[in-house]
């Protein structure tokens, strides 16, 4: 039988396991990774090294043993269904989370460097267009960690440390707080007008569905977001951070009257509040229709919605 151990321990394999199993059945068109994608503190820097990374953690153990081996080389998935352009995003906990600074960089880089080509994470924000037979779909990656910048404590991004040994990064320096918080107010306003500009570009060119994800699922910062969705009718939200499965209709509170998917129960942690499964989220597009499936790591779907293309418009608007 599967102990709770189990369930917890090693619930992002068994996630993995699921979405292989899937993968079979449907074969994706891409992933979307809503971040947090090296949990806890993100991927050290060389010369990051607080006690509370393990110094297995290097580059290459770590996006073989975190990503690769366990969805790319799946045992359930021996045909390489999974194979697809990963959507990646940054989370909070890859700027850091352990106490110290992350090597975020070093992700967005990855996206050449992947012998797979599946990694894709060009920027904190891009466009992605999947051209389906009659229609298209243009996913919006964002970059939505402002809320986290700047708390006090070890949490707040731009209060970590920068940790390391030698005396150009002592162990417990303070990076320039101002500085980094400068940078995610600057990276949040472009953000928002390079989507302003992108929803728009999109509608005028006629294309039938618009999707947006985000790391945040609720927050400031994702208000904004989602007030440029209903500016111009994007029909889906898709976001992670909170650690659970849940997926709100546009009357729902919480989804601030967008249709939303909450998947921050991928395996990374326990799951938390109401959730009570870990799982990912089946999306199927078709050119007039849009199912939502909420699967959990054993297989089960526990939540489902379906609605045309003109509804899902006229419940965002």
């Amino acid at each position: 039988c599967t102990t709770l151990f189990d369930t917890n321990n090693n619930a992002q394999q068994h996630v993995a396991d699921q979405m292989a199993l899937l993968a079979q059945k449907t074969p994706p068109t891409a992933v979307i990774n809503v971040g947090d994608n090296f949990y806890f503190g993100g991927l050290p820097t060389p010369w990051n090294r607080a006690s509370q990374v393990s110094t297995d953690m290097t580059l290459d153990y770590t996006l073989n043993a975190s990503f690769t081996e366990v969805y790319l080389k799946n045992r359930n998935d021996a045909a390489g269904k999974l194979r697809v352009p990963w959507l990646g995003m940054l989370g909070n906990h890859d700027y850091g989370g352990a106490g110290c600074f992350a090597d975020w960089q070093v992700q967005l880089e990855f996206t050449e460097m992947d012998p797979t080509g599946s990694w894709t994470l060009p920027w904190q924000y891009y466009q992605q267009r999947i051209r389906a037979k009659g229609y298209t779909v243009d996913i919006f990656v964002n970059e939505i960690n402002h809320d986290d910048c700047c708390e006090s404590d070890d949490h707040g991004v731009c209060h970590q440390k920068l940790c390391g040994p030698g005396q150009d990064y002592p162990t417990g320096h303070k990076a320039d707080t101002a500085t980094c918080m400068d940078r995610f107010h600057t990276t949040r306003d472009r953000n928002l007008e390079w989507l302003d500009q992108a929803l728009n570009r999109s509608k005028a060119e006629g294309v039938e569905w618009l999707l947006v994800a985000g790391h945040f699922s609720n927050g400031p910062a994702l208000l904004q977001v989602k007030d440029l969705m209903l500016k111009y009718g994007a029909h889906l939200y898709v976001g992670g951070h909170t650690h659970k499965q849940q997926l709100l209709r546009a009357g729902d509170p919480g989804s601030q009257g967008v249709p939303s998917v909450v998947t921050g129960a991928g395996g990374g942690i326990e799951f938390e509040g109401e959730g009570d499964y870990y799982g990912f989220v089946s999306i199927d597009v078709s050119k007039d229709k849009l199912t939502v499936k909420m699967l959990s790591d054993k297989g089960e779907q526990r939540d489902s919605q379906e609605f045309t293309r003109k509804e899902a418009v006229e419940t965002v608007v």
